[in-house]
C-alpha cells in the first residue's frame, strides 16, 4: 500500500493553471520527455476554455474533484462532465474544455499500459483507508467526508503489465541466448568436422611420401642354357629386381 501525500507531490504552472504530479512510472521518467508508461496527476484550471496538450502516444482518463467541465473531441459534439464521472479519450485527438475546474488525470502509454479510475468516498470519523492509493479532496463544503480518487485496480493492472512486459523481455533474452548457444554448438560442430578433416588429409599425404619412399631389391639365381655346336653348356647368373612404391606390394 502506498498513500500519496501533498509533500510527496510537486507542482508546476502550465498556460491555463497549475498541474501537480502524483506519480510518474517509471520514477525517473520526466513528462516533458514523453518516455513515461502511466503518470498520475492533478490539476487547476483557471481558463474558462482551454485546449489539452496533444498526447499521441497515451490514452488518458479525466475526472474532476470540483467544477463542472464540458468537454469536445476532435470538433465534435460538446457534452457535460461532472464530478463524479469519468472521460475516457484518446490523447492524440483535438480536446477541448470550458470551465474552471480541479480535475484528475491518468495518462497511459498504447500498447505498454492498461487501467481505469473509480471515484469513491470515506466517512472521515473512524475508517482507515485499507487499501488503494488515494489523493484528498477539498472539503469546501464542511460535510463529514473526504472525496477520493480510488486507483488501486488501475495500478494493480499497470504493474501485471509491466510485469509481462519484463517477462516478455526475459522471454527474448532466454531466446537469443539459446539461439547463440546453438549457433556456437553449431561452430564447434564445424570445427570439429574441419579438424579431423584436416588431420585425416594430412595422414593420407603422409601414408603416400611413406608408401612414395619404399624400395627394395631382389636377386634371382638362374641357370642359363647355352646352345654351341659343339654341344650345350649350363652356367649360373644372378639377376636383379628393383621394387619401389606400391609395387613392392605385389611381389
Amino acid at each position: 500500500m502506498k498513500i500519496i501525500r501533498k509533500e510527496d507531490t510537486f507542482t508546476r504552472e502550465w498556460s491555463g493553471g497549475t498541474t501537480t504530479q502524483l506519480a510518474i512510472c517509471p520514477p525517473e521518467a520526466d513528462y516533458a520527455d514523453r518516455d513515461y508508461v502511466w503518470r498520475l496527476s492533478t490539476a487547476v484550471v483557471r481558463d474558462e476554455e482551454s485546449t489539452f496538450t496533444p498526447l499521441p502516444d497515451y490514452h488518458r482518463l479525466l475526472t474532476l474533484r470540483e467544477g463542472c467541465l464540458e468537454l469536445r473531441h476532435d470538433d465534435g459534439a460538446w457534452y457535460t462532465l461532472p464530478v463524479g464521472q469519468i472521460a475516457s479519450f484518446d490523447g492524440g485527438g483535438k480536446t477541448v474544455s470550458r470551465g474552471r475546474v480541479t480535475d484528475f488525470n491518468l495518462m497511459l502509454r498504447k500498447g505498454k499500459a492498461e487501467g481505469s479510475l473509480a471515484v469513491r468516498s470515506f466517512e472521515k470519523a473512524g475508517t482507515d483507508i485499507p487499501f488503494g492509493e488515494v489523493f484528498p479532496g477539498e472539503d469546501a463544503s464542511g460535510t463529514d467526508q473526504l472525496q477520493g480518487l480510488f486507483v488501486s485496480k488501475g495500478e494493480i493492472i499497470l504493474q501485471k503489465k509491466e510485469l509481462s512486459l519484463q517477462l516478455e523481455e526475459l522471454s527474448d533474452t532466454r531466446k537469443e541466448l539459446n539461439g547463440q548457444k546453438l549457433q556456437m554448438m553449431q561452430q564447434n560442430k564445424t570445427l570439429r568436422i574441419q579438424r579431423f578433416e584436416n588431420t585425416f588429409f594430412h595422414m593420407m599425404e603422409l601414408q603416400q611420401q611413406i608408401v612414395n619412399d619404399l624400395f627394395a631389391k631382389e636377386y634371382e639365381n638362374k641357370t642359363i642354357q647355352e646352345d654351341y655346336g659343339s654341344g650345350v653348356s649350363y652356367r649360373n647368373d644372378v639377376i636383379e629386381h628393383d621394387y619401389q612404391g606400391r609395387n613392392l606390394f605385389s611381389h
